[in-house]
């Protein structure tokens, strides 16, 4: 005998799944970025202890995510599941160079050029 050989098309509900876990996952990064930079950012000279504190929260915040999601949501898929959790830890190193005072130069300058840098999972 002969082999036959498939080919077998891609499910549309797997990349709508992803698509949702991105776009999930870039909203809780819009937000977090807002509280990131409204109060560790613009307190980390005034008020250190309240941004430490709030950047704190924030990386708890980050822990937390992806469970509560994957609970609520149901998701089976480890690649969906991967995608959830794999911002929210980008979100944590980010929320970490904030509290510090380390994040790249020029993204402090505004509220809009640090969402860009916080919230988006990639490298502008």
């Amino acid at each position: 005998g002969g082999r036959s050989v498939g080919l077998l098309f891609p499910r549309m509900e797997f990349w709508n799944h992803i698509t949702q876990a991105l776009v999930l996952t870039t909203i809780f990064g819009a937000v977090l970025s807002f509280v990131v930079y409204e109060h560790v950012i613009k307190n980390r000279r005034h008020r250190p202890s309240t941004s430490r504190a709030v950047g704190c929260a924030t990386i708890l915040a980050c822990i937390l995510f992806p469970y509560a999601i994957v609970f609520l949501l149901d998701v089976q898929n480890l690649v969906v599941k991967f995608t959830l959790c794999a911002s929210p830890a980008l979100f944590m190193f980010r929320t970490s160079e904030a509290m510090h005072g380390f994040s790249p130069l020029g993204v402090e300058r505004s509220l809009h050029s640090y969402m860009a840098h916080y919230a988006v999972p990639f490298e502008l």
